[in-house]
């Protein structure tokens, strides 16, 4: 793979020479994808939901974000914040996966052949392994995240994961430029 002077273009230049071109050939023959393009409202509304699937996702994130790192709802205890904000990240992550998958399918070229959609996928790993995570060591040690305020490494972890929120969504918004 030749070195170009972004690193998004050079890998869609190597995302667009595996079989990921095939496949998405493939899958935009199918009678399902066909259908999907042929009605005019049902990506837009399939987008519509994907968007704020994202906005209740990370709405939700960055409430328990913002009580780790101390910047607000000091007055509940992080287990009651993590009870009442995980349920919609799963719930919001799960229509994600979705509508995601039928808009991968109404459009495959325009998904499986671009950078962003991949780094997007892979930023979403992240985050919903670091959630998971999160939510364990919670469940488990309640009393320890409460009884002592929670270091600076711990802090920044909890802002790092909001950045990774924000470069899911501009990848998201990027996607629509392609490479």
């Amino acid at each position: 793979m030749p070195l170009t002077a972004s690193p998004m273009l050079s890998f869609g230049d190597w995302l667009k020479s595996t079989r990921l071109t095939e496949l998405s050939v493939w899958i935009g023959d199918t009678k399902l994808s066909t259908t999907l393009n042929q009605n005019n409202w049902i990506t837009p509304t399939l987008q519509s939901i994907h968007i704020l699937a994202i906005a209740m996702t990370f709405s939700a994130a960055l409430m328990i974000s913002l009580r780790i790192a101390g910047l607000a709802g000091q007055n509940r205890t992080l287990r009651d914040v993590e009870r009442r904000y995980v349920p919609w990240i799963w719930g919001g992550l799960s229509t994600l996966f979705c509508t995601g998958f039928v808009l991968l399918l109404a459009e495959p070229g325009r998904q499986l052949l671009n950078p962003y959609f991949w780094t997007k996928m892979m930023l979403i790993v992240v985050v919903a392994l670091a959630t998971l995570g999160l939510q364990q060591s919670i469940e488990r040690g309640a009393s320890v995240w409460d009884s002592a305020r929670t270091g600076y490494a711990v802090r920044a972890g909890a802002l790092g994961l909001v950045c990774v929120w924000a470069a899911i969504m501009v990848m998201g918004r990027w996607i629509a430029y392609g490479v």
